[in-house]
């Protein structure tokens, strides 16, 4: 038995967006499965049955009654009896296979397709208890290098100048944008005074491991400089933003 997930007609008649979603109908058919027996039957038991491996429930099922024909086969009496024990309900049970309630979850769906990857040391620098999610979204981005940087919109044919717009000397790349441009690296420099820190690095990557090395616990400056850093990324990256997009400045 399949679970009913939307005909073609139907999904004629749906959004652009759900029309999209719908295209994962055969994907989302992996995690649904109907609350049953729970075994496998034998193709013994399906030949007795005068069944086949395609067939429903309902060829054996009339008006909530079963119309087995007499058993043959030691597989398929444990069938008939067990059958007999299951309380016939006016619709199927559906489970979603991805949780253990039987629930639909796009969490627990999103963990089960997703491509697994090993765990890096830094997580706990962006995600923590008392980050500010905006800061730590546009960090995380900076730290895969996946934000749009000018030397990347340059390459995707979408800007013709690449060069920074804060000190307008160097290419405008992630490291450079955020560290060692002279505009920026004032900031951080500050920000670092501020923090009690004096040995940190000012090349993204080594400031990771720096603070996968030296910010664990949750002292009073672990926390201070893990809150410092994200927004020093995201505003940084605002006002760049404001530049390029609105050709606006903004105070530091």
């Amino acid at each position: 038995m399949e679970a009913r997930l939307a005909t073609s007609k139907e999904v004629k008649d749906l959004g652009k967006s759900w029309r999209a979603i719908l295209k994962l109908r055969d994907e989302a058919r992996k995690f649904i499965k109907f609350e049953g027996i729970g075994s496998k039957i034998c193709s013994r038991a399906i030949y007795d049955a005068a069944s086949n491996p395609e067939a429903k429930v309902d060829f054996v099922l009339k008006d909530k009654t079963w119309i087995w024909r007499p058993a043959r086969s030691d597989a398929l009496l444990t069938i008939q009896c067990q059958l007999f024990l299951i309380e016939l309900k006016d619709e199927d049970k559906a489970l979603w296979q991805a949780t253990k309630s039987g629930k639909f979850s796009c969490a627990a769906t999103y963990t089960e397709i997703r491509d697994k990857s090993s765990e890096v040391e830094w997580w706990k620098l962006l995600w923590f208890h008392l980050t500010i999610l905006k800061h730590s979204f546009i960090g995380w981005l900076a730290v895969i290098n996946k934000l749009s940087t000018l030397d990347t919109m340059t390459r995707w044919g979408y800007s013709d100048d690449s060069i920074c717009v804060f000190c307008r000397n160097f290419l405008e790349r992630r490291d450079h944008i955020f560290f060692e441009c002279s505009f920026t690296r004032r900031i951080w420099d500050d920000m670092m005074k501020l923090c009690l820190v004096s040995n940190a690095q000012f090349i993204l990557v080594d400031l990771m491991a720096w603070g996968s090395r030296e910010l664990k616990g949750k002292g009073l400056r672990v926390i201070a400089c893990k809150l410092a850093q994200w927004p020093m990324v995201y505003h940084i990256w605002l006002q760049r933003n404001a530049i390029v997009d609105e050709e606006r400045i903004w105070t530091e």
